[in-house]
């Protein structure tokens, strides 16, 4: 079943996810990745300026996130992504 981009995002923008996906080259892949304001470069004043999503796509088919390990960028095909595990949450429960 293949996940959606909009699922990929939601999780990536509310915490910090394994995302398994499928390498050009055949390989399986784990990325410790996130797009939380908190963690990406710019993160903090790019959320205040714009909730614009589109700065996060290298193209309609690939996503650009923040590599927690290695600290840069990386981006993956979305139609290779196998399974994203949400590892930490980071939206605040407001009323619970």
């Amino acid at each position: 079943m293949m996940i959606s981009k909009k699922e990929i995002l939601k999780s990536l923008r509310e915490g910090i996810c394994n995302v398994r996906f499928m390498k050009v080259d055949g390989s399986l892949r784990v990325l410790r990745c996130t797009l939380h304001p908190d963690y990406v470069p710019g993160g903090s004043e790019r959320k205040e300026k714009s909730n614009n999503t589109k700065r996060h796509y290298v193209s309609d088919n690939v996503l650009a996130v923040w590599d927690l390990d290695e600290l840069h960028w990386k981006s993956f095909r979305i139609n290779s992504v196998e399974k994203v595990d949400i590892l930490q949450s980071l939206v605040e429960n407001v009323g619970r």
